[in-house]
């Protein structure tokens, strides 16, 4: 009655996932399909030492993926090994097919085929045979239905062969595989790295000895070089069936092997009825049994289904129960399961510490995982058929149930409401998340939305994988279904409406999870189809999926230095998820944001790589980017200009060589510089495809002064005084005289007898200047000759003047006053010319000089204490050569 409700028998792992609470995966990265025109089906899946996914699966087929095959009639099957990529999904190898002509676990009976990571990273699978050709060596029996076990090791770089063991056992038959080391293995690498195996035997011959009767267990242990077995225990049991459903190894370096017995005699001491959980202590080195327990239960029947070591290294054991007596009390019934129970054992001496209440309620549990939390506690998951007792809120056919217990007393310490749909919901898998809550996995087959089930993808496919996320305290946080391989697509018309028949839910290491599980149709995938390898009923592939939370991307531009980049934040993700994401933006530069979508003005042009996590407590993408910031072109045309030309020849330059510019003028040039004839305006453009720059210039024609020199020579000047020079006429607004000096204005004195004198006229408005020039020629006047000659020599004009100097002469007077009513108050020579040099000086009748001067401007005031006084004075006056010294005295009066 378990295959009645349970519709997918395959494991679904799900490892501690990147996820926060309220947030259930929604994106689809890719899926592929993975297989042969026949039937593939996964026995286990498990995650290697290097993080990446090794997938076991039976084949069928010889073609597409699958090379090799050995098998022949009747849907015999050899095994393949495949390595999926532990981030993107893909493909890193798949090994040939590995077997025999005739069946590899073809039994289907449970843990047909087990496998595990050795300590050296490399595969060990377990399986059955009966034939013995191929990668099988021997076999002890030639009869189709009685098998051996067979071990097998693959390498875990390329996925070749590396030893395969003869058959194992006896000339019956051995059911079933275990290697040891996870819970629910029964293959596992010993404490000496060797490989230890259990199975079910029915032989008494071969490699088994001790045989007692119906199913015994078995173990044998393997050298992991090459497969040659080490030692092998003897027959373990009584004269009925035992199953060895556990083999894990212990805390002190010695192996667990765990199972039912239905035996009271044997190896069994002693036993409840109806059928017990039965545990052995092996010796590793030896083989030998160090303890058995008691059967554990009590008279109505239970059965094993999980098997670890808490944090003490004492041995929990979890599985179900019929009883209500014996080791169980608080059973509230059940038919084919019953309910759940708890046990905690002695490593050392196999004695029971304590067993826990029955948990359940009126109907069955179907077990389905326990574990062991991060703090140390006891978390089991089940399915449930009915309400009541410990089950609330049951909504129909089978839903999940969870249950946490503390391992140091068996208490409980919360329990789960029962979750599901009106359907049945089948439970494989339970998992811890990294924010401590748990991962809930398996199927549904509520095909519409209803009480837990918040949606689905395909009404048709009959069943749907489903995931729920409980908190902590075992509150329900989301769901997610899954089916034909797709997230959220519809099937594709046409193709045949199977689901996904497993799902092994792994996380991915930078973001998001990958799914494996199988499928007979064609898998649609956005807005392509992945195409099976078969073509329908019954060909079964494999399925690969990449799932996220979200996807983290983004856009950034190319901007112009001064400019700010603009970061389009192009995450896909459920608007609930991306309301709720942290953004961390680094620039590349130093500097970081958290906005969604940030602008950012770079404070130099470079090359920069910023990059975005995008976070939700446990899953993390970071991605990264290209922002290019480039410099501006530099334009600087030159100012408006007035050209004074009439006509001009005039350059303008871009300035810019780089070749990688664009340049477009008005004139519809594209160089660089240009040369022009014409005013007017002028503008030009040049960009980099990204960068623009532009800019004018006017250029006016300016009127040009027109200046006339035209000297103006004033005849009448004394002794040798030099003419002035004026201008007459001229169209300019200022002036410069340009002789051995500069000087302004319209008039220029003092002139030199000979040079050339320039004058340059402006036009302020226009900027225009004029030039005129002129030479001069001037004879020097004397004392004794005061008429002399000016030549000026004006382009081809040459003009001479006559010019009449009066005659130089110096009188002195003899007396002054200071008097204000005299008319002369002080004493002063007068002179009839500008001489060349002077000087006088007055003496006073005691020889003393009172008085000196070589201003010819500058008189003596007198001595305003002493009146009627008579001073001598001495007076030197040069006109250039002509010299003329007087001596005599003069009187100061009252």
């Amino acid at each position: 009655m378990f295959t009645k409700h349970i519709l997918i028998t395959v494991l679904f792992f799900i490892a501690v996932l990147l996820i926060k609470a309220q947030y259930a995966p929604t994106i689809s990265e890719h899926q592929i399909a993975l297989g042969s025109t026949n039937v593939e089906e996964i026995q286990q899946v498990l995650r290697g030492d290097d993080g990446h996914i090794i997938v076991v699966s039976t084949t069928r087929g010889n073609n597409a993926d699958i090379k090799g095959f050995h098998g022949g009639m009747l849907a015999r099957t050899d095994l393949w090994v495949i390595k999926i990529h532990k981030n993107t999904g893909d493909t890193i190898w798949n090994s040939r097919a590995i077997g025999s002509t005739g069946w590899e676990s073809g039994t289907n009976l449970p843990n047909d085929v087990s496998a595990n990571i050795g300590k050296d990273g490399h595969i060990y699978v377990a399986a059955q045979t009966n034939t013995a050709n191929g990668d099988v060596s021997s076999i002890h029996s030639g009869i189709p239905l009685y098998y051996d076990l067979w071990v097998f090791k693959i390498n875990k770089n390329n996925g070749s062969l590396i030893w395969a063991s003869r058959g194992l056992g006896g000339s019956q038959r051995e059911e079933g595989s275990l290697i040891a080391g996870s819970s629910a293995s029964r293959v596992t690498q010993t404490r000496d790295n060797h490989v230890a195996v259990a199975t079910n035997t029915r032989s008494n011959d071969g490699d088994i000895r001790g045989y007692h009767g119906g199913t015994d267990m078995w173990v044998v242990k393997l050298n992991r070089a090459n497969g040659d077995t080490l030692w092998t225990t003897r027959a373990l049991g009584g004269s009925a069936d035992e199953q060895a459903l556990g083999l894990i190894n212990s805390i002190d370096g010695h192996l667990i092997l765990a199972g039912n017995t239905n035996s009271s005699d044997g190896d069994i001491k002693s036993t409840n009825g109806g059928g017990d959980v039965w545990i052995v202590k092996i010796h590793n080195t030896t083989g030998d049994t160090i303890w058995t327990s008691r059967g554990l239960g009590g008279s109505s029947g239970e059965s094993l289904g999980n098997l670890f070591s808490d944090v003490d290294g004492n041995l929990i054991v979890v599985g179900t129960t019929k009883s209500s007596d014996g080791d169980i009390n608080g059973f509230h019934g059940g038919v084919f399961w019953g309910d759940l129970w708890v046990a905690k054992l002695d490593v050392v001496t196999g004695d029971t510490i304590w067993f826990s209440k029955a948990l359940g309620g009126p109907g069955d549990e179907f077990f389905s995982q326990s574990l062991l939390t991060q703090e140390g506690s006891i978390l089991i998951a089940c399915g449930t058929d009915a309400g009541g007792g410990d089950i609330n809120n049951f909504h129909g056919g089978i839903d999940f149930w969870s249950v946490k217990i503390d391992a140091s007393t068996g208490n409980v310490i919360w329990k789960s409401d029962a979750i599901g749909g009106v359907g049945d919901d089948a439970l494989l898998k339970i998992d811890t998340t990294c924010d401590g809550g748990y991962i809930l996995s398996g199927n549904t087959t509520t095909l519409d939305t209803n009480d837990d089930i918040s949606q689905v993808n395909d009404s048709s496919s009959g069943r749907v994988l489903w995931c729920v996320k409980l908190d902590k305290e075992g509150q329900k946080e989301w769901d997610k279904t899954w089916s034909d391989g797709s997230l959220s697509s519809p099937s594709p018309p046409g193709t045949t409406s199977f689901a996904p028949t497993g799902g092994y839910f792994f996380q991915a290491e930078k973001g998001g999870a990958i799914i494996i599980g199988e499928s007979r149709r064609d898998l649609p995938d956005g807005d392509k189809v992945v195409s099976g390898k078969g073509g329908g009923v019954p060909d079964q592939d494999l399925w690969i999926s990449k799932v996220k939370w979200f996807d983290a991307s983004f856009v950034s531009d190319t901007v112009c230095l001064g400019e700010k980049v603009s970061f389009d934040n192009t995450t896909q993700a459920s608007s609930n998820v991306k309301n709720k994401i942290k953004w961390i933006w680094s620039f590349g530069d130093g500097k970081i944001d958290s906005t969604f979508a940030p602008e950012y003005l770079y404070s130099q042009s470079d090359s920069f790589e910023p990059r975005l996590i995008a976070e939700i407590q446990c899953q993390i993408d970071t991605v990264y980017g290209v922002a290019i910031v480039i410099d501006s072109p530099q334009l600087n045309l030159p100012v408006d200009t007035t050209v004074c030309q009439k006509a001009i020849s005039l350059v303008l330059s871009a300035s810019q060589t780089d070749i990688s510019y664009q340049y477009s003028w008005s004139t519809g040039d594209t160089i660089q510089q240009i040369e022009i004839d014409t005013p007017g305006l002028y503008w030009v453009n040049i960009s980099n495809k990204t960068c623009f720059a532009s800019d004018t210039i006017f250029i006016e024609l300016g009127q040009k002064p027109t200046t006339q020199l035209t000297p103006l020579v004033d005849t009448n000047i004394s002794c040798i005084e030099l003419p002035k020079l004026s201008i007459s006429k001229s169209g300019a607004d200022s002036y410069q005289w340009m002789t051995d000096s500069i000087q302004s204005g319209s008039t220029l004195d003092k002139l030199k007898p000979n040079y050339l004198l320039i004058l340059r006229g402006t036009d302020t408005s226009s900027g225009c200047n004029t030039m005129d020039s002129m030479a001069l020629e001037i004879d020097q006047p004397t004392s004794t000759r005061n008429t002399f000659n000016v030549m000026a020599v004006y382009g081809d004009t040459t003009i001479e003047w006559s010019i009449h100097n009066q005659e130089c002469s110096v009188f002195v007077p003899n007396v002054f006053s200071k008097s204000s009513s005299a008319s002369n108050t002080n004493f002063k020579p007068i002179l009839t010319g500008i001489p060349s040099s002077y000087e006088l000086v007055i003496i006073n009748r005691l020889g003393k000089t009172v008085f000196i001067t070589n201003d010819y401007d500058e008189a003596w005031e007198g001595d305003v204490n002493n009146s009627n006084a008579v001073y001598s004075y001495v007076l030197s006056v040069a006109y250039n050569e002509n010299v003329i010294k007087k001596v005599g005295t003069v009187s100061q009066v009252q």
